[in-house]
């Protein structure tokens, strides 16, 4: 895991550097915009994205702490609260690849059970 760290906070880099996840923020921003606490929201959604697709807390956190921090400071959002909205949603990571496991599982078992 700690070799591929490095790689996936790369692969960020590169999103970051080539516009695609700033495109993606502003696409969820504009989903959440209207909610109270809309960008907070957004920023969450983008963690899920990556969390997905990385499943290490770190390199989530990195990659969209390039992308939300400096949206979140323009709109005025208190220091602890950006620091806390891209701790938990970078901490989905891990949460998400076990609970797809699960979901798997029980789909498995109802088939089972519905085929007898």
């Amino acid at each position: 895991m700690l070799g591929a760290m490095p790689l996936f906070i790369f692969m960020g880099s590169l999103l970051e550097r080539s516009g695609v996840a700033e495109r993606l923020f502003e696409a969820i921003h504009l989903w959440t915009r209207r909610l109270p606490g809309g960008l907070g929201i957004g920023t969450i959604l983008l963690c899920v994205v990556f969390a997905a697709s990385t499943g290490i807390v770190g390199a989530t956190e990195t990659v969209v702490g390039l992308l939300a921090i400096p949206v979140m400071m323009r709109y005025a959002y208190n220091h602890s609260l950006i620091a806390g909205t891209i701790c938990a949603g970078g901490s989905l990571g891990p949460l998400h690849h076990l609970y797809a496991g699960a979901v798997h599982a029980a789909a498995g078992g109802w088939q089972a059970v519905a085929a007898r």
